[in-house]
C-alpha cells in the first residue's frame, strides 16, 4: 500500500452520474477497458444526444428513458452481447420509478448495496463500483481480477485456499473509511507498475504461451512414454506368471525396464513362494 500511495500520489476519484455510471458497468461485465471505451462510444452516438463543441461534435450519454423505449435487438448493435437484456431491463425499472436511484442516496450502505444488486446485471463488484463513483460511499471497496490478484500476493501469499468472500471481509475491515480510495490507489499500481515491472523483468514474467505450449507436450510425451513403460511390464509379469513364476523370481534377476532417473535397469525384489499371484515392486 505504502508504495502505491507514493506512486499514484494525486490520484481522485470521479463523481458520475448515477444513471450513466450504473449503465456503464452493466456494460463493463467480463470485458476489457478498450471494449467498455468502444460500447460506451457506440451507445452514446447511436442514442444519445449530439452537441457541437468548438468545431467537433460529441454525443452526450443516452438518457434512461431513451434506452428503456430501445429494444434488444438495437442494443446488441452495440456489441453488448448478452448485457443487452440486462441493461435494457434494468433501464425500463430505473424509468418507471420501480428503482429510484436518486432516493436511494439515503439508504445506508447495506441497504443501498442490497438494492443495486437486485438490479439485472448487478452484482457485488458492480454494486460496489456504482456505491463508489456514484453514490460517494468511500468505504466500498471493489474487488476485480487485478485487486483480487493484489490482495492475495500481497496480504495473503502463499494461501491458496482464501475466498473471495474472505477477500471482501478483510479489505472491509483492514483498509477502512477509505477503502475506496486504497482500492483505486491499488487498482492503478497494479495495472501500471507492477505489470511494467513483470513486462520489463523475465525472471518474474509469466511464461508465454509458447513455453507453456512446449511444457504441455513434453508433459503430454512423458506421460505417454510412463503409460508404454507400465504396459510392458505388466505384459512382461503376465507371461512370466504363465510359465511358473508363482514360485518366486532370482534375486538377481533385472527387469526389462529402465530407471527414470540412470536409464540403466532396475532390480527386483523376490516374490515370497506363499503368494499366489506373480507381484512385483520396483526398488526406487
Amino acid at each position: 500500500m505504502s508504495a502505491a500511495r507514493h506512486f499514484c500520489h494525486g490520484l481522485r476519484i470521479i463523481r458520475q452520474p448515477k444513471w450513466e455510471c450504473l449503465a456503464t458497468f452493466i456494460c463493463s461485465s467480463m470485458k476489457q477497458v478498450a471494449h467498455i471505451r468502444q460500447i460506451s462510444k457506440a451507445l452514446r452516438e447511436r442514442f444519445g444526444a449530439a452537441r457541437k463543441i468548438d468545431h467537433q461534435v460529441v454525443h452526450t450519454f443516452p438518457s434512461v428513458q431513451r434506452l428503456a423505449e430501445s429494444s434488444e435487438s438495437e442494443l446488441r448493435k452495440c456489441a453488448l452481447g448478452y448485457r443487452a437484456k440486462n441493461l435494457l431491463a434494468t433501464a425500463r425499472l430505473v424509468s418507471s420509478g420501480e428503482a429510484d436511484l436518486d432516493a436511494w442516496s439515503a439508504l445506508s450502505e447495506t441497504d443501498l448495496r442490497e438494492k443495486l444488486c437486485a438490479l439485472p446485471g448487478v452484482g457485488a463488484k458492480i454494486a460496489n463500483c456504482v456505491m463508489l463513483f456514484a453514490y460517494e460511499r468511500l468505504r466500498a471497496f471493489p474487488i476485480d481480477v487485478w485487486i483480487e490478484r493484489v490482495l492475495r500476493e500481497k496480504y495473503f501469499p502463499g494461501n491458496g485456499k482464501t475466498t473471495t468472500q474472505q477477500l471482501r471481509e478483510f479489505s472491509e475491515t483492514y483498509f477502512g473509511d477509505h477503502g475506496g480510495y486504497a482500492q483505486q490507489y491499488l487498482f492503478h499500481y497494479a495495472r501500471t507498475a507492477l505489470r511494467k515491472s513483470r513486462s520489463t523483468n523475465p525472471a518474474r514474467a509469466e511464461p508465454s504461451t509458447s513455453l507453456r505450449s512446449k511444457r504441455q507436450r513434453k508433459g503430454r510425451a512423458d506421460s505417454f512414454t510412463e503409460v508404454r513403460n507400465t504396459k510392458r511390464f505388466l505384459d512382461s509379469a503376465r507371461n512370466d506368471k504363465k510359465e511358473g513364476c508363482a514360485d518366486g523370481f532370482e534375486e538377481d534377476r533385472l527387469s526389462s525396464l529402465p530407471s527414470e532417473k540412470t536409464g540403466s535397469p532396475q532390480r527386483v525384489r523376490p516374490v515370497a513362494d506363499k503368494m499366489p499371484t506373480c507381484r512385483v515392486r520396483l526398488e526406487a
